[in-house]
C-alpha cells in the first residue's frame, strides 16, 4: 500500500463532526485497483499533512441509484460506509452519511435498512 500521502485520484473530502475523510485511490494505467479512506480525528491537533488516526484500504463503491453512490470498507467484523452528499460526482451540494456498524448486518443496497450503526454522523464537502 502506498504512503498515506500517495494516491492515484482524489475522490472526495469530506467532515463530519468527528472526522476529516479523505477517499482517494490507487490507479495504474487508468484502471482503479481499490479505494482507501484516512481518517483525521478532529479533537487532535493534527493536520492533513501529519499521518491519518486510520487508514481503510480495499475499498469498494456500490450505486445508491442513478446519481448516488456509497463507498464501504470492512475491517475485521467493522463496516464503514461514506455515503457523499446525493450527485456529489456532478458537483451538488448537501449532506451526506458516515455509517460505522457491524459486518453482519450489512448489505451494499440495503445498508440504509439492515446497518445497526455504532456511529452514525452527517458529512458534507470539507471547507
Amino acid at each position: 500500500m502506498p504512503e498515506f500521502r500517495q494516491f492515484g485520484g482524489n475522490c472526495g473530502l469530506f467532515e463530519s463532526p468527528t472526522y476529516l475523510i479523505r477517499i482517494d485511490n490507487y490507479t495504474h494505467d487508468g484502471i482503479i485497483y481499490w479505494f482507501r479512506a484516512l481518517f483525521w480525528d478532529k479533537n487532535n491537533s493534527k493536520t492533513m499533512a501529519d499521518m491519518s488516526d486510520l487508514i481503510l484500504s480495499n475499498g469498494e463503491i456500490a450505486s445508491r441509484g442513478q446519481i448516488a453512490i456509497i463507498f464501504y470498507f470492512i475491517e475485521n467484523d467493522i463496516v464503514y460506509v461514506i455515503a457523499p452528499p446525493v450527485g456529489f460526482a456532478y458537483g451538488y451540494k448537501g449532506k451526506g452519511e458516515l455509517l460505522i456498524g457491524e459486518k453482519e448486518h450489512f448489505t451494499p443496497s440495503l445498508y440504509e435498512k439492515e446497518l445497526v450503526p455504532i456511529l452514525m454522523e452527517e458529512i458534507e464537502w470539507a471547507k
